[in-house]
């Protein structure tokens, strides 16, 4: 079986994806992760808090439910693996990050 890299998501950056930035998407019939973008550990924060604004920015449809965007780890596997949330270092950046985001988009750099 062939592996792929997957890149990061972060414009010029040609590192593997560490984490998925996902939040959890149902329209009572179906649901999946939503997933918002994938990133390397150097650019986890800055795409989470664009992800977080993203969110905040495009409400669910009427009868879409849309939980909070979480972090998850990436790796190697097929979609029918369960994936892992990763609360405790979500909760790490909420407490590191206690300035309020802009509302303009992040760069990579």
């Amino acid at each position: 079986m062939e592996t792929r890299l997957i890149a990061c998501g972060c414009p010029g950056c040609r590192k593997s994806a560490t984490y998925k930035l996902a939040a959890r998407w149902s329209d009572g019939r179906f649901s999946e992760l939503k997933t918002y973008a994938l990133s390397c550990l150097d650019h986890f924060g800055l795409l989470y808090r664009e992800a977080l604004l993203h969110r905040a920015a495009y409400p669910p449809a009427p009868g879409e439910l849309l939980g909070e965007v979480g972090i998850y780890r990436c790796g190697k596997g097929t979609s029918s693996e369960p994936v892992t949330q990763l609360r405790v270092l979500e909760e790490r950046f909420k407490l590191l990050d206690r300035s309020k985001p802009s509302r303009s988009r992040v760069r990579c750099g």
